[in-house]
């Protein structure tokens, strides 16, 4: 996977999609860390931000920038400037970093370096860093030196590491503030530096005292440095000074006042007014009357449009608040002037007509929160004259298209609502004028208006018949073009028809719509207007808009939603034509929407994902349905009346019954259970109000309304559906209580009452509110629980005497416009756990509650859970929110479970049972727990039973040791070595193939090592450095296709058309070790080599496995990765991995980092016990200097046998003190002699080597450093050979010192060359040495070339049907 489609990776899924795990998406971004190339680092550096925002979770935020902190402490300039930059993006993730002092001190390294520029950027860095290290000592004293650099960049960059520093820190503050007075009071500090430096003062404000010396510097600033750039950037320091400190507001607002009122330069006065809009922003109770009076003098005074516009913008910013109500309030002592004849109504009296838009819309702003909040008796006039600002207004910009006027438009029609809803009188007038205005306006002004008519509409009726027509006409007007604006303009005018039409359209309404919808709207306008009509109740319309949609999506889960609108449209028109008194119409009409909303339900189920669950629809149509099912029973409820007892029957009932209420019969009973059911849905509708957090203010009123209906309450109504609802409520009441006082209970007009009142509430249109189409805001939390299990149903082990420790971590995930209507403020975490017994009597063991704060939308608890009943329990945890306003929302994520097995403390117990036989003994029966309570009498034979299963469970354990241990000795038998086997075959009487090479089947010599020393150098201590954990994995990647062989791992039909090798080309970025690059050109430049992977029998890895030690620089991480995503790698069928060096010190295992699978391994220094018979290659072992291609041949020129020469065996190289290895290169001593046989070796290998050191190591360290190394290529042993389990003797032949590996190319039965020295003469010894030198080793090709061979033996003698005639072939590359 590239970058690019790491990119699309970390996009938003598609609707109906699933996330992918974020693993692979750092992976994919490692890749491109990892990369040769500038550009790729660059780009992936830059999609971290990206990651972050999608998976916000700790442990990969904590490991994405310990990635990038690498990056930034061995990249360049550049690619540390991306990881800062990506470092100032994700300021809000930099709290989830686990290592911080790690990820600090990769970072912090770079602040040594000689580069300046390095150094500026480090200091950034650590600015940026500040809010998660601001007590971090280094830190603070590199930025103090940095300080006084000559250069321009790192002070700069210093600059802003001290603010940053000083406003998570009060020490650094405290410490640095008199440096920074000293620098900005300098003489010898430039005027550009002071102006930088100036603003760090604004962070001063810890205590009082840093405070107020920073003002007492600030004002001497002022009156010290007049000149505007110095004045501008002191008073602004000043204001935010005042804003952390609050008490010093007051006197600043003074401050700012007195500059915009004397001070003549108008960047002054510009920063003046800035200033004071953000005080008025900050604290507008605490702007006095003679502020506001000030403001209005200047603002009336100056003759600069610019500011005052400024001026009025902070008068709008404080008259929506309590500023207002202060000014026109008297202080005592003072008579306070009429409203109309203050300068503030004056002024914006003045404004509302100034030529200048944006003047005007703040005049018009002002005047209409002063006539709105200053019920006076002169406030009538002044509402008049509001209105008719706004309505000069909007007539001058309804018919201009530039933004400008767009803007005061908007700005006019909302006072103008806000107007409208305080003075209900005025509405009339300015109806008509909109509806008037709407035939000239230009398309954005038309779209403006309608919807301030519908939000006009909707408060009060004011929109008549008559006017429908002239909607109409403009409807149809508008639909002759098909722009953007047009179709926003349909929908506009589709609503306010549906406004003005109170939910019963007319037919002529229809057909216009109708018409005008099929000529020129698409889809999605149809869509928006179908979604209008179902908002106000116009179901009928709405129904068939839907059903003209539902063939014109493209997906099914749309498909699906339109088909339960179209349904729900169709439940709720059977309810509409219902008739006062026609009780039995009722119950048909719910009964057929009943049906409906059941089909409906069904397809709304199938049009939810698990991205779009759809959950706030599916409950509010679930309690829509059990309304109406409840309102049908209170019917019959009431319709039982019929069935009471007659009076004399039903006295006689009372009194036996002892209850007043039997007289009625039948209907008490009813009553009751109708009365439950309405109380239980007012409860479930209150849960579905607690959990739509993110929910509109009006569909949180209608859920409120049906809550309150249920338990008869009271409600704010705005909308006209719920004016309706409440009136219906309303006078069922006082006919309930009208009939109280005149009749006694129950009677048949109680009765007839409440039917009234069920139809009279089915008439009302339902309404379908914003949140149940489209939502504004989205927010959800994500929890993690640890310790978890591995498996979702593993329980986690837990001893009943110790307590359980669970932490909560949890990520607030909003979308694109989060805290739109609430925002949270704490998350209220409920960890509950059920001990799991039978079913029906589960009860709880723990049930806490805890509260945290989230900070940059993490937050972080731990429980501790006691568990002393043994058992299975069931640990939920559930999470709530709570707003601003101290509400508590339940949304979830409702549980998150995880189980927890108790068990008996055995440190406690005797012969595995409680003391006593009192406590609960837990068995594991199926993987859970079963427990016996107390039972004294039944104590001895549940003992004596206990002792039976005891004896057959230890019965059972000896049988599977027996069993395994007969398995190890199977497993040693089919282990046996190659010569083992050949002798066994000869003493059988099975004639063995003929050698081509000399075999040495006498016994060896006897080895030199001792007992000890043969033991320790074994592979029992392969792996004694090593955690049981880590030997397990070892294990199970390297014997996992243990028993792989030719005839069962080898796909021979690949083969049928000749023997060819394909090799993978490499990927981008890849860069082979030089040795694997001359294996991989010795298989390409041979004539079996294929481009075509469909004519490969063999395939090679372009990937380089041959050194797999973690510690070496030629380490190829994400092998794993990598392999598994090659498309014809089938589980490695038919591949040929090459590896030279596997495992790490101190042990060196047989791990290679990744499954090979069923792919041939071609390895040096092979394990015999790893070995796979017949499938596996043993290579020897070749450095990286080993030549690719030979020159001319070599002769024996010389007929001496031996060659004469002074040195028969020369090795130079440590000697490892301990693991694999270590026992053979310490006795090597014994066959040293100083002579002709020279054995070098060294114990300083390690950090602690001392410590392991013997009593040669002195003597063997001062021969090694005094005694010169003879390297003898041609005619002698290669010298200071590293590798740990071969090395090289006459003519670069390879020895191998170790019994427990496979020969190299034992397979073509080459030569058994060991550390046993053979008896046969020395002559005959010499020439096979040298033929066998010429024939393999001296050079790559040849070195590579016998793998085919064998592999070309191995198919002909398993392959029968392979062409005969390939033989010859695979000789020739072999020979070649």
């Amino acid at each position: 996977m590239s970058l690019s489609a790491a990119r699309s990776f970390l996009s938003e899924a598609a609707y109906g999609e699933q996330e992918l795990d974020a693993n692979s998406a750092l992976m994919e971004l490692d890749k491109g860390l990892r990369s040769c190339k500038l550009g790729e680092q660059c780009e992936a550096v830059v999609l971290f931000p990206k990651l972050f925002q999608k998976y916000p979770f700790p442990i990969l935020i904590n490991s994405a920038f310990l990635k990038l902190a690498d990056i930034f402490r061995l990249g360049n300039n550049f690619l540390r400037l991306c990881v800062l930059k990506v470092t100032q993006l994700s300021e809000k993730h930099l709290e989830k970093i686990l290592n911080v002092d790690e990820f600090v001190k990769r970072v912090f390294s770079v602040i040594h370096s000689n580069d300046p520029v390095a150094r500026a950027i480090t200091l950034r860095m650590l600015g940026s860093l500040a809010s998660i290290i601001p007590e971090r000592k280094n830190a603070h004293h590199s930025i103090r030196q940095s300080l006084d650099s000559h250069d321009n960049v790192e002070v700069e960059a210093a600059i802003f590491a001290a603010a940053s520093f000083s406003s998570h820190s009060k020490d650094f503050a405290a410490g640095i503030c008199n440096k920074i007075s000293e620098m900005i009071q300098g003489l010898d500090t430039p005027v550009e530096l002071k102006l930088k430096l100036i603003p760090m003062l604004q962070h001063m404000h810890h205590d009082a005292s840093q405070a107020s010396c920073s003002r007492e510097l600030l004002q001497e600033l002022v009156s010290s440095y007049p000149s505007t750039p110095m004045l501008i950037v002191t008073l602004h320091t000043f204001t935010q000074l005042a804003t952390s400190s609050l008490v010093d507001i007051p006197e600043q607002i003074r401050l700012l006042l007195q500059y915009l009122k004397e001070d003549p330069r108008k960047a002054v006065k510009r920063l003046a007014i800035q200033d004071l809009k953000l005080l008025a922003k900050k604290a507008p109770h605490l702007w006095t009357r003679k502020n506001i009076q000030v403001l209005c003098e200047c603002a009336l005074s100056t003759p600069y449009n610019s500011l005052k516009l400024g001026m009025l913008s902070v008068l709008s910013t404080l008259s929506g608040t309590i500023a207002i109500k202060q000014y026109f309030s008297p202080t005592t002592g003072e008579v306070s002037p009429a409203p109309r004849h203050t300068d503030l109504v004056k002024l914006a009296q003045e404004c509302c007509y100034h030529s200048n838009l944006a003047v005007a819309a703040h005049g018009i702003t002002v005047l209409t929160s002063i006539a709105v909040s200053c019920p006076e008796k002169e406030v009538i006039q002044l509402e008049q004259e509001t209105v008719m600002g706004m309505e000069s207004l909007i007539l001058l910009c309804s018919q201009d298209d530039s933004k400008t006027a767009q803007a005061t438009l908007k700005t006019a029609l909302t006072s103008l609502v806000k107007m409208l809803k305080s003075c209900p009188h005025l509405s009339q007038s300015s109806v008509e004028l909109l509806l008037a205005q709407l035939h000239c306006a230009c398309d954005s002004a038309r779209v403006l208006m309608c919807q301030a008519l519908a939000a006009i509409a909707t408060q009060q009726p004011v929109l008549a018949e008559g006017m429908l027509g002239d909607l109409l006409d403009i409807f149809r007007v508008a639909s002759h073009r098909t722009s953007e604006k047009q179709q926003e303009l349909l929908v506009s005018l589709a609503t306010v028809l549906f406004v003005a039409s109170q939910a019963s359209l007319s037919t002529e309404v229809k057909t216009v719509i109708r018409q005008q919808l099929e000529n020129v709207a698409d889809g999605w306008t149809v869509y928006r207007i179908a979604r209008q009509a179902s908002r106000m109740g116009c179901h009928d319309f709405s129904r068939e808009l839907y059903q003209s949609l539902r063939t014109r999506v493209a997906s099914e889960h749309f498909y699906f939603w339109l088909n339960s609108l179209m349904e729900f449209s169709q439940a709720e028109q059977c309810l509409s034509g219902l008739s006062d008194g026609d009780y039995s119409a009722a119950m048909s009409a719910i009964s057929e929407a009943l049906k409906s909303y059941q089909k409906g339900i069904a397809s709304l189920t199938a049009a939810s994902t698990p991205l779009s669950p759809l959950t706030f629809q599916c409950e509010f149509v679930k309690l829509r349905i059990d309304t109406l099912q409840a309102l049908s029973q209170l019917i019959c409820t009431c319709n039982s009346l019929k069935t009471s007892p007659p009076p004399a029957i039903a006295t006689t009932i009372a009194l036996s019954s002892g209850s007043d209420l039997q007289r009625c019969g039948r209907i008490s009973t009813q009553m009751k259970l109708s009365m439950d059911e309405f109380r239980s849905l007012a409860a479930r509708y209150a849960d579905l109000y607690q959990s739509s957090f993110d929910a509109d203010y009006s569909t949180l009123r209608n859920v409120e309304l049906f809550q309150e209906f249920g338990t008869h309450g009271s409600v704010l109504a705005e909308s006209e559906y719920e004016l309706r609802m409440l009136a219906v409520f309303n006078h069922v009441l006082e006919e309930v209580e009208n009939l109280s006082r005149k009749h006694p209970p129950v009677s048949y007009l109680h009765t007839g009452c409440l039917c009234d009142a069920v139809i009279a509430i089915l008439k009302v249109p339902l309404s379908f509110q914003r949140y149940f189409f489209q939502k504004l805001q989205s927010t959800s939390i994500k929890l993690a629980l640890s310790p978890s299990p591995r498996t979702p149903n593993e329980p986690i082990p837990v001893q009943n005497n110790q307590q359980l420790t669970l932490k909560v971590e949890g990520v607030v995930q909003h979308g694109s416009s989060p805290g739109l209507f609430r925002k949270i403020q704490a998350v209220c975490l409920k960890v509950s756990s059920t001990l799991q017994t039978k079913p029906g009597s589960d009860f709880k063991t723990n049930e806490i509650e805890q509260k945290v704060e989230p900070h940059n939308d993490y937050f972080s608890t731990q429980f501790l859970l006691n568990f002393s009943i043994l058992g299975t329990h069931l640990v939920s945890v559930e999470a709530s929110v709570v707003d601003t306003s101290g509400i508590e929302w339940k949304t979830g994520p409702k549980t998150t479970t995880l189980f927890c097995s108790v068990m008996v403390d055995q440190v406690n117990t005797k012969g595995g049972f409680p003391s006593e036989c009192r406590g609960a003994v837990c068995i594991n029966r199926g993987g859970s727990c079963s427990f016996s309570v107390k039972m004294s009498a039944a104590c001895g034979s549940r003992l004596l039973s206990a002792k039976k299963r005891y004896l057959l469970v230890s019965v059972g354990a000896c049988s599977l040791l027996l069993a395994y241990l007969c398995g190890l000795q199977i497993g040693e038998f089919h282990n046996q070595s190659h010569a083992e086997l050949y002798r066994v075959s000869q003493i059988a009487g099975v004639p063995p193939r003929p050698p081509r090479w000399p075999e040495w089947v006498d016994p060896p010599l006897q080895t030199y090592l001792g007992e000890a020393e043969q033991e320790e150098d074994g592979p029992l201590l392969l792996h004694q450095h090593t955690s049981p954990r880590e030997r397990r994995e070892i294990q199970k990647n390297i014997y996992r296709s243990r028993r792989c062989r030719m005839e069962t791992c080898f796909d021979f039909q690949r083969c049928e058309r000749g023997f060819k090798i394909y090799v993978y080309p490499p990927q981008k970025g890849e860069a082979p070790s030089e040795s694997y690059q001359k294996i991989l050109a010795a298989i390409e430049e041979s004539r079996f080599y294929t481009t075509d992977p469909n004519e490969a029998c063999l395939f090679v890895l372009s990937i380089d496995t041959l050194d797999r030690d973690q510690l070496s620089a030629q380490y190829v991480h994400n092998v794993r990765a990598r392999i598994q995503s090659l498309p014809l790698w089938y589980e490695g069928r038919n591949h040929l991995i090459f590896n030279l060096y596997s495992g790490t010190w101190p042990d060196y295992t047989e791990e290679l980092g990744f499954d090979i699978g069923q792919a041939m391994l071609a390895k040096a220094s092979t394990d015999m016990d790893n070995f796979r018979p017949r499938f596996d290659v043993s290579i020897p072992l070749f450095s990286k200097d080993h030549p690719q291609k030979g020159g001319s041949k070599g002769y024996l020129n010389l007929n001496n046998v031996p060659p004469l020469r002074k040195y028969l065996l020369v090795f130079k190289g440590k000697r490892y003190l301990t693991g694999i290895g270590s026992e053979t290169r310490n006795a090597l001593y014994h066959i040293h002699n100083g002579d002709d046989i020279v054995l070098l070796t060294t114990c300083k290998h390690g950090k602690d080597w001392e410590k392991h050191k013997d009593a040669r190591c002195d003597r063997d360290n001062e021969e090694y450093t005094k005694q010169l190394m003879v390297l003898i290529t041609n005619n002698g042993i290669a010298g200071k050979n590293t590798a740990l389990k071969t090395t090289r003797v006459a003519f670069g032949v390879y020895v191998a010192i170790s019994v427990i590996f496979d020969l190299p190319f034992d397979a073509l039965r080459c030569i058994c060359c060991t550390s046993y020295l053979s008896r046969y003469p020395l002559s005959s010894l010499w020439s096979l040495i040298f033929c066998l030198f010429t024939s393999h080793l001296t050079f790559c090709q040849l070195l590579t070339r016998p793998r085919g061979r064998i592999c070309g033996q191995w198919l002909r003698r398993f392959h029968i049907s392979l062409p005969l005639s390939l033989a010859p072939q695979y000789i020739f590359w072999y020979t070649r």
